[in-house]
């Protein structure tokens, strides 16, 4: 269960794949009725999988209605093109692979320059090229298909599928019921923070636990934002939306407070007050009035308070502080959504991507690459009648990734993914083969086929290729074990084929990619300052625009994990990925920082404070955030100064400590760059 409330928090995907198997019955049983046939129920089903399936992979901010159309429409075109060429390609004869071969060089192209636009396209033109190969493995296994069917049944099945999707047929009071019984747990992980400020290995559990969490459940909420309609279900939604920042907002200020009581500890007496009052926080959503105290506080103020550090005195007053924030009431009225989402423009996405073909641009090299891995095995196995070609393809398609590192990691998921379906698949054939528990077990692995996209990709594989054994043998029961057999050994030879083409042609490294990386980070922070200081000179700070760039930023940390984790598959120039650590240590110290000016000013301005003297050490702090970048783009920059000739004495010594510490801070990173940039210059 822990594990179902890391990846499926609120149980929305559960419900979603359930109104999927409703949405693909309807849509099947349309199909059959109107040809009386299998085949276009088939192609129905398939035209709603790929639906769902782009659902999960498109991102909320995106304009997925407008893709999945434009999905519909060209994969429809596609799958009717190549069923019609692969008629007479997949005759063995080298001379008719080309009439399949150069449409396929040409679609595979395409679909590598998408990226230029946005990853959003690219994986909807990446689900085109998939229904362009299922569309020859129907004409391989000679199925008989017609224009017609494909150009009815597809698309039905891709609508009834986008009603479900796209319609929210859940009860108005979804997410009361929904904060009520799942915010509760990341504030038990915050508790559990605080019980283990001192144990390092323990808190960083329990924060990443706490932040992985609170990262899945924006990214739930954010997705139901565009298709809600009723006015009790939209008010829910922004309660949820509300807390879960709060929420945020608070861990980091535990984050804030551990960085100066991990050494010394906290005082028993106020750990089990802050525990006490995390845990009261959770009583609001049962519904109940929290009962928040700061006796001990008040206590510890009075009497022990001179003998601990001023700055972790401060970072506890700010906790208190947030924690009786927390306990306010929602207001509807003070919470916004925004809604802004760039439309999809067909025209701009193809310009964009003609003005990236060139010789030295990466979208461009990932496109060469991906259309002769896509093609090389079809022609060989074409050319020596195999009649295996399309399923290679497959093996390319499903692991590609731009980077060396990224498309070993993801071939290694893919692999133990189809070894652990394929083998749970035989077993369960095998066994249950003509019973009724037999078609139960295929009736649930269609579910768990879309339920299984949020979990980790190598458990989606297994459940997919799960669902497609049980659905050879029922077809092929008497050679089904051959089938599964000699399928796996061509998705294997698609992907060795695939890390071949990407290595031996312009190799690309994800350690390349970090530098990139960091600069947006920095570019972030510098950001993030850049609003402090107008927020002064407003006399407002934007608390919530503030908080959602630090998300983004929290988001990054994710992304730049993971090319972290594909650099060491590549085993090149490891130096990197150690200063990469070194680089996120500062990066997230920084971060903590920022943070805590944003709670400081924010509160000094609100008790009157005059913080004007403020903007000039801000302004420091991002002329320096500037000569990095400049350093890390190989411009002129001059970052080597006495802090004391730059920054102001600022009567709030706290102030003056956070800035001295992101000073020092960018001390750090300047360095690395240096040893970075040196490198390179060699």
């Amino acid at each position: 269960m822990d594990y179902v409330k890391k990846y499926d928090p609120g149980y929305f995907s559960f419900v979603f794949a359930f109104k999927a198997c409703i949405s693909l019955v309807i849509s099947c049983t349309a199909a059959y009725y109107i040809f009386d046939n299998r085949v276009p129920a088939i192609l129905a089903a398939f035209g709603g999988l790929y639906v769902f399936f782009l659902i999960f992979t498109l991102s909320p901010a995106s304009p997925r209605k407008s893709y999945i159309l434009f999905f519909i429409v060209v994969s429809t075109i596609c799958a009717a093109l190549f069923t019609f060429l692969a008629q007479d390609a997949l005759t063995g004869k080298l001379y008719d692979i080309l009439w399949l071969v150069i449409p396929i060089i040409a679609l595979s192209f395409i679909v590598g320059m998408s990226s230029a636009y946005s990853m959003e396209l690219y994986r909807v033109m990446a689900s085109v090229m998939m229904v362009a190969l299922v569309a020859c493995l129907y004409v391989e296994a000679k199925v008989p298909l017609t224009t017609e069917q494909i150009v009815v049944s597809m698309p039905l099945g891709a609508l009834v599928a986008m009603f479900f999707t796209f319609f929210s047929f859940t009860p108005h009071k979804i997410y009361g019921r929904y904060i009520r019984t799942h915010y509760p747990l990341i504030l038990n992980h915050c508790m559990l923070m605080v019980k283990n400020i001192q144990d390092q290995n323990i808190y960083r559990n329990e924060r990443q636990e706490a932040l992985a969490l609170i990262s899945t459940l924006k990214r739930v909420l954010q997705s139901k934002t565009g298709y809600l309609k009723n006015p009790y279900a939209i008010k829910n939604l922004q309660r949820a939306v509300f807390y879960i920042y709060r929420i945020e907002d608070l861990t980091l200020s535990i984050n804030n407070l551990h960085e100066y009581t991990s050494k010394e500890g906290l005082n028993p007496k106020l750990k089990k007050e802050l525990m006490y009052n995390l845990m009261q926080l959770s009583d609001i959503f049962a519904g109940h009035i929290p009962k928040i105290e700061s006796k001990e506080l008040d206590i510890f103020l009075k009497e022990k308070a001179t003998k601990y550090n001023p700055v972790q005195i401060d970072a506890l007053k700010i906790l208190y502080l947030k924690i009786k924030i927390f306990s306010k009431p929602f207001n509807a009225t003070g919470s916004t959504q925004d809604g802004g989402i760039a439309p999809f423009n067909v025209l701009k996405a193809f310009k964009v991507s003609f003005k990236s073909i060139g010789w030295r641009n990466e979208v461009y090299r990932f496109s060469v690459k991906y259309s002769l891995a896509v093609t090389i095995p079809l022609v060989i196995a074409t050319t020596f009648d195999l009649y295996r070609g399309i399923w290679m393809c497959f093996g390319v398609v499903a692991t590609i990734r731009p980077s060396v590192g990224g498309l070993q990691s993801s071939g290694k998921d893919y692999i133990v993914g189809n070894v652990l379906g394929a083998v749970i698949g035989i077993v369960v054939a095998y066994f249950t083969h003509d019973t009724a528990f037999f078609y139960i077990f295929l009736a649930l692995s269609v579910f768990f086929m879309i339920y299984s996209r949020v979990y980790p990709s190598w458990l989606a594989t297994a459940n997919l290729v799960f669902a497609l054994v049980l659905f050879y043998s029922l077809i092929y029961y008497h050679d089904y074990l051959e089938f599964v057999l000699q399928r796996f050994i061509d998705v294997i030879t698609g992907f060795v084929i695939a890390i071949a083409v990407f290595w031996a042609i312009w190799p690309r490294y994800s350690y390349n990619t970090l530098f990139a990386q960091f600069k947006k980070q920095i570019n972030e922070l510098e950001s993030m300052t850049t609003l402090l200081q107008d927020g002064i000179t407003k006399g407002s700070i934007d608390c919530s625009l503030l908080q959602n760039k630090q998300s983004e930023f929290l988001d990054r940390n994710k992304e730049i994990r993971s090319i972290i984790k594909e650099s060491k598959h590549e085993k090149r120039f490891f130096w990197i990925v150690q200063e990469s650590e070194n680089v996120m240590s500062v990066l997230d110290s920084i971060l903590m920082h920022i943070n805590e000016l944003t709670n400081f000013l924010s509160t000094s301005m609100k008790e009157g404070k005059d913080v004007h003297l403020c903007i000039n050490d801000l302004n420091v702090i991002k002329f320096r955030f500037d000569m990095i970048h400049n350093l890390m783009t190989s411009t002129p920059h001059y970052f080597k100064y006495d802090a004391n000739d730059k920054l102001l004495i600022v009567d709030d010594k706290y102030f003056s400590w956070m800035i001295k510490s992101i000073f020092d801070s960018q001390d750090e990173l300047y360095t690395i760059a240096s040893r970075y940039m040196n490198k390179i210059d060699r």
